[in-house]
């Protein structure tokens, strides 16, 4: 899935994105409400993504990598799950908190 808008690309995680991603789950701040402990290292990080891409559609959660689309790197994610919980939920760098994203 990949989808644009005039200053976003909302698309899978890839290996590459294990930087973005641990800037984001590391951070104890935006990541105040998730049911996790927040990222202690760049390898959780890389397990995440991996995880992430090996998802198969029978597990039906998806998370998305949010990128400003003049570079296409993370700066956010969106969770979404088509189980029971019926969970949605994002993060975003917090210096791009209320800025319109």
């Amino acid at each position: 899935t990949h989808i644009e808008t005039e200053r976003l690309i909302l698309r899978q995680f890839t290996e590459k994105d294990a930087g973005a991603l641990f800037s984001l789950l590391s951070d104890k701040e935006v990541n105040t409400f998730l049911p996790m402990f927040p990222l202690r290292d760049i390898k959780e990080a890389e397990r995440a993504a991996e995880q992430n891409i090996t998802n198969s559609p029978g597990q039906r959660v998806f998370d998305y990598a949010l990128c400003l689309k003049e570079d296409n790197v993370p700066i956010g994610y969106v969770h979404v799950s088509g189980d029971d919980s019926h969970d949605l939920g994002y993060g975003l760098r917090k210096e791009l908190w209320r800025k319109g994203l």
